[in-house]
């Protein structure tokens, strides 16, 4: 948060969403952020909407909303090159920093135009929407909870025919999991879910033989005599956490036919598609 405050020439407006935590983070945060609670943790798709609806409310007539993970940062040139690259390109629904540590991300070379450049999705870490994007959209899709509801949300952008590009100067990063076992049991779980929305049965079946070969190789890890030790103790690891992956793919597998999205637009209508 400390970055975004530093940016050059802005003096942005936070929100932190309390995602169930119960800490008092009025006394931790600078004079100024606003707090909003939530009585459970909704992963980062219902914590994000929460701050997306107090954002509709208070604000009706800002542009754009900058979404970002606790461990966003910036540097302090990204938000204005993200905002002017915004204003100079209409076409662009989610813009986001190029990524430390994340090159692959970065839009081809020869579609980069005016520093911006169109790619299939971008990270939750840093995103700025455009208001009439969000519209479309409504929010994030809470059947994930936490990872890839990021994917999802700019590959239903472009469904509505908003790009989602990188604005290959500026520059975010993000420090990284807290708890790197949920992070291997939820995304690879829905790593699996978001196929099956996409992709339907037959992407589906292809995702989720390819969790369980995963699981099976773990397995195999486990029970392999002549592995020494600590290797078998990491395929250990990865087992359970891949069988819970797959638990819960299980578990979801009928509620990711529909997206769970936030209410409708306050005006009754979402007016932002561009076809």
């Amino acid at each position: 948060m400390t970055s975004l405050l530093e940016s050059e020439g802005l003096s942005p407006l936070i929100s932190v969403v309390d995602n169930g935590g119960g800490q008092d983070l009025e006394r931790m945060l600078p004079p100024g952020t606003r707090v909003i609670r939530q009585d459970r943790n909704r992963g980062f798709s219902g914590g994000a909407n929460s701050g997306i609806l107090d954002w509709r409310e208070r604000y009706p007539s800002s542009a754009y909303i900058l979404i970002g993970s606790h461990d966003c940062h910036v540097r302090p040139d990204t938000l204005n090159l993200l905002l002017n690259a915004a204003a100079a390109h209409p076409e662009y629904g989610i813009l986001a920093p190029s990524l430390v540590g994340r090159e692959h991300r970065l839009p081809a070379t020869r579609d980069i135009r005016d520093g911006v450049g169109p790619v299939p999705w971008v990270s939750g870490t840093c995103m700025l929407f455009r208001r009439e994007c969000l519209d479309t959209v409504r929010g994030f899709d809470e059947t994930y909870g936490s990872y890839c509801e990021d994917a999802d949300i700019c590959l239903r952008a472009a469904d509505a025919g908003w790009l989602t590009g990188v604005v290959v100067r500026s520059h975010g990063f993000g420090l990284g999991q807290a708890h790197s076992e949920i992070g291997d049991v939820l995304g690879g779980a829905n790593k699996v879910l978001l196929a099956r929305r996409r992709g339907g049965m037959p992407q589906f079946v292809i995702a989720f033989f390819g969790l369980l070969e995963e699981t099976a190789r773990s397995a195999l890890g486990v029970a392999w005599p002549f592995r020494p030790a600590d290797a078998r103790a990491r395929s250990r690891l990865m087992l359970v956490r891949r069988s819970r992956a797959l638990a819960r793919v299980v578990k979801t597998y009928r509620r990711v036919r529909k997206p769970r999205l936030p209410g409708a637009c306050p005006d009754g209508r979402c007016s932002g598609s561009r076809r």
